[in-house]
């Protein structure tokens, strides 16, 4: 300024042109949420019932804020609960207490019902159990008023996989069917001394391979099964009849095929000793603690 008033000016204008850049980060504000969830306790229930949400989109919406955790603490519990009264109304306790007893899974499509629900049902209810363990089991299911249907065992005894398949390599196990109503429950008993829940793993796809042992519910491919997605096993892909069907139906419930075995899928899983998939070789098998 010295320099210009010598030469004569009075006064400069400076311009300064200051340029930056500024990154906004949005972060969600779901303060509101726990509002209104502690105004609104069964709002958030009814949105997992109605949208048909996963067992894991419930859990990662509990992950959201402590309101909603609490909120959804019993969801697992109340789906298992909803789906199992319809066979033991009023003795859902008793009946988790003799699978634990047992050393009994509850399979198939029930569970897939709870962990991926849709607008479909189950069609009855698939169990399986060590063979030593059928008298104090079927005195239970007497109790509560089913009887054998022997005329069903008959018609599919052949259509499991421990009678006419690659599987009875891996186990042999007799089918007992029993009715009571409309309701229809499926017992394979094990007569190979190994875990029931390994013979889920013969099952014809990835999407039924979960099951519920009295303690907790767990998918064996959860990247697929929550996805809606299922591969084949291999050892049923050319089997007609029974192990078609279910495939159809699984399609027909909005499931899509992956293509390709399961075997191919996971090669590091496959057993040497027989070619089906072997559990304790499975990583990211997803599981959940539910008291019944």
């Amino acid at each position: 300024m010295q320099r210009l008033q010598t030469q004569g000016f009075d006064y400069a204008l400076v311009h300064f042109d200051l340029r930056g850049t500024v990154e906004l980060t949005p972060r969600s504000d779901l303060s509101r949420l726990g509002v209104l969830m502690t105004s609104q306790p069964d709002l958030l229930n009814t949105v997992c019932e109605v949208g048909k949400l996963s067992l894991l989109d419930v859990q990662h919406l509990r992950s959201t804020c402590h309101q909603v955790r609490d909120s959804l603490e019993n969801e697992p519990q109340h789906r298992l609960r909803a789906a199992l009264a319809r066979y033991f109304p009023g003795a859902v306790d008793s009946f988790a207490a003799m699978l634990k007893k047992c050393g009994a899974v509850v399979g198939g499509s029930l569970v897939l019902s709870v962990l991926k629900p849709g607008t479909w049902t189950p069609s009855d209810l698939d169990i399986i159990l060590p063979d030593h363990t059928c008298q104090s089991f079927e005195a239970f299911l007497t109790a509560k008023g089913y009887t054998t249907d022997p005329q069903q065992q008959i018609q599919h005894a052949h259509d499991y996989a421990g009678t006419a398949t690659a599987a009875a390599g891996r186990h042999k196990f007799r089918y007992v069917c029993y009715r009571h109503a409309e309701e229809k429950i499926d017992l394979c008993y094990i007569c190979f001394p190994s875990p029931p829940a390994s013979h889920i793993l013969t099952y014809h796809s990835s999407i039924v391979m979960n099951f519920f042992d009295g303690w907790a519910i767990y998918c064996l491919f959860p990247r697929w099964t929550f996805a809606g997605q299922f591969a084949q096993n291999r050892y049923h892909m050319d089997l007609p009849a029974r192990t078609e069907r279910a495939i159809r139906k699984l399609l027909g419930r909005g499931f899509t095929d992956v293509g390709e075995a399961i075997q191919d899928w996971h090669p590091e899983a496959v057993s040497a000793e027989d070619g089906f998939i072997d559990a304790y070789k499975l990583a990211g098998i997803w599981h959940q603690k539910v008291t019944l």
